[in-house]
């Protein structure tokens, strides 16, 4: 962590937050919000396992009890991958915190968070809250529970996803976990000699080829992938494994005999390039590109979530421009994407 606990981020590092949604009850304002690496540079762009500085400052326009900031870091499926707030910091580490905060007050905070969570797409909410001195001092030794607690807690501010950011493989390209989180772990490993190794039974041997055969369903982008995988849920729920980011369930996990794959968005080179299970079989869905790009248009401008801050720009670009030009635009940005030839499996 090379950002000193003295150090507070330039003006150019705090981001718009004109068009946040907010939640408060008028006694206290966010007044800066930013998002920094290591080296204290605004960035939304980050390597796994790498240190994320999220700088927020609150002005307290009346006079609040005990208060603390938080942070929440929520993914495209909208799963709370990590949340913490200073009454969390201040009775795990001893972390100090004011017993009140009067009118005039400024709350700087300096929230830092080691990214050990899957690659991919995340978005960021910011709170703060305050309770009475006495019901934190019970709650940190242990005197109440979270319920009662959470009773005498009041929220005065919540500024929800404030700005989406990415987290890629490590510097090296290298995974270093499976799921969503990094949890603190350790493994440990035993070598026994041949003569000391005790007996098992013997492994039934089952031949792979007489296994179901793994399905891998590839396709693109609107081309009716959600219809076909409820199908494939209908058919053996079961089997299915579950879409994720970036398709890392086929790409970067070892793959399961047996199972079905929906929805892989892949090209040809990849899909090559991941061992497959001795059976399997897969089929290839593409759609004819006019009515996948007039699909695309209409999606992108109103109903397709916000996963990254590229559909952002999409959507902003389409609502600005008339239907003819919009699907002009998408043409250019958008459709190569599903027209290359080495796209589909």
């Amino acid at each position: 962590m090379k950002i000193r606990k003295s150090d507070w981020p330039s003006p150019e590092a705090f981001l718009d937050l004109s068009e946040a949604q907010v939640f408060t009850d008028g006694r206290t304002r966010c007044t800066g919000i930013a998002i920094c690496n290591e080296d204290g540079r605004p960035a939304q762009e980050f390597f796994q396992g790498q240190i994320a500085h999220f700088f927020y400052e609150f002005e307290v326009l009346e006079d609040i009890a005990l208060p603390a900031g938080g942070v929440e870091i929520v993914d495209g499926l909208n799963n709370v991958v990590y949340g913490k707030n200073s009454f969390q910091f201040g009775f795990q580490q001893g972390t100090p915190l004011p017993e009140h905060a009067h009118a005039g007050t400024k709350l700087r905070y300096n929230h830092v968070v080691h990214l050990g969570i899957r690659p991919g797409e995340y978005s960021f909410t910011v709170g703060l809250a305050s309770v009475d001195a006495e019901s934190y001092a019970a709650y940190s030794q242990g005197e109440i529970g979270e319920e009662a607690f959470a009773t005498n807690t009041r929220e005065h501010y919540r500024i929800v996803r404030v700005r989406s950011f990415r987290v890629g493989f490590d510097s090296f390209g290298r995974l270093l976990h499976h799921g969503i989180a990094n949890l603190p772990s350790e493994c440990r490993v035993s070598v026994l000699e041949a003569d000391t190794v005790p007996s098992f039974p013997a492994a039934i041997n089952i031949s792979r080829e007489n296994r179901i055969p793994t399905i891998f369903h590839i396709t693109h982008w609107k081309a009716g992938s959600q219809w076909i995988s409820k199908i494939l849920y209908q058919c053996a729920p079961e089997r299915i494994v579950e879409p994720q980011l970036s398709d890392m369930q086929f790409l970067n996990w070892p793959l399961h005999s047996g199972k079905i794959y929906p929805t892989l968005y892949i090209t040809k080179p990849q899909f090559d390039r991941v061992y497959l299970p001795t059976n399997w079989r897969r089929f290839v869905v593409i759609r004819d590109l006019r009515d996948t790009l007039i699909s695309a248009y209409f999606s992108i401008q109103k109903s397709h979530p916000i996963l990254d801050s590229v559909i952002s720009v999409w959507r902003e670009a389409l609502n600005s421009l008339t239907l003819e030009a919009g699907i002009i635009y998408l043409i250019d940005e958008w459709l190569p994407g599903c027209a290359h030839p080495t796209n589909l499996g």
